[in-house]
């Protein structure tokens, strides 16, 4: 069910707003399932990564460190750390 503070943050004129009160929660996932205008901005490999990075602390730490360009002066100051 929607709140009043989710439908006033809605683009919808308020006939559309009436409208979609009146649907099952059912077609409402059909209508936003066929939206064109939903696309993803990376493909599903970067969002996986994402929540990996996420979900195991480890692992921020290991991608940041490969990130690191380790030459010079920052190798030196590393290897202290």
């Amino acid at each position: 069910m929607l709140k009043i503070s989710d439908q006033a943050s809605m683009d919808l004129p308020p006939d559309k707003a009436k409208l979609l009160r009146n649907y099952d929660l059912e077609k409402k996932w059909e209508i936003i399932c066929d939206q064109d205008m939903v696309q993803a901005k990376d493909s599903p490999a970067h969002y996986l990564n994402k929540l990996r990075t996420y979900l195991d602390p480890k692992a921020s730490r290991s991608h940041r460190v490969r990130i690191l360009d380790l030459t010079g002066d920052t190798r030196a100051s590393f290897d202290l750390v």
